[in-house]
């Protein structure tokens, strides 16, 4: 078979198939993204954890279980009368929507992304006045054991780090 005989010219076919390769590669990326965003949020989304970054998490692994657990208590039941959950869901949904906009607004995508930073911080106050709460209801003797775990707890976290090196 000749090429005269082939309809379709082997130029035309190469910039279909160029066309294709780069119109499948921005789909994956794209899905790659909201399902990587998804998944990160999924982590955090976790009922009863505090937010506050590591400084809070290290703050409290320090605490007794006992303290910890009616820590987590409190958490929950502030997230609960804020509704949380819920107003972080719809957050997520708005990022992922702007993402997903037809045409693509990047105005919208950042006051989303906005909205949802500042609810994440408004949950890391929340998380630290439930700590001040707590560490200020202990006694001296508390704080002093306190501070000697949270001295163990760091020492351990460094020499992990050390063994990861």
């Amino acid at each position: 078979m000749s090429n005269s005989d082939n309809p379709i010219e082997p130029k035309n076919m190469n910039w279909t198939k160029i066309l294709l390769i780069a119109s499948l590669g921005l789909n994956l990326l794209i899905v790659t993204a909201v399902g990587s965003a998804i998944y990160k949020n999924k982590d955090h989304d976790r009922a009863g954890q505090l937010r506050g970054g590591g400084q809070i998490e290290m703050l409290l692994r320090a605490l007794p279980k006992d303290e910890r657990r009616a820590l987590r208590q409190s958490f929950q039941s502030e997230m609960q009368a804020r509704d949380a959950r819920a107003r972080g869901r719809v957050l997520r949904g708005n990022v992922t929507a702007a993402m997903l906009a037809d045409p693509f607004d990047a105005a919208a995508l950042e006051a989303a992304l906005i909205a949802q930073r500042e609810f994440r911080a408004e949950i890391a106050e929340m998380s630290e006045a439930l700590w001040i709460d707590l560490y200020s209801n202990f006694s001296d003797e508390e704080r002093a054991t306190f501070q000697e775990n949270l001295k163990n707890a760091s020492k351990r976290k460094k020499g992990d780090r050390k063994d990861k090196e």
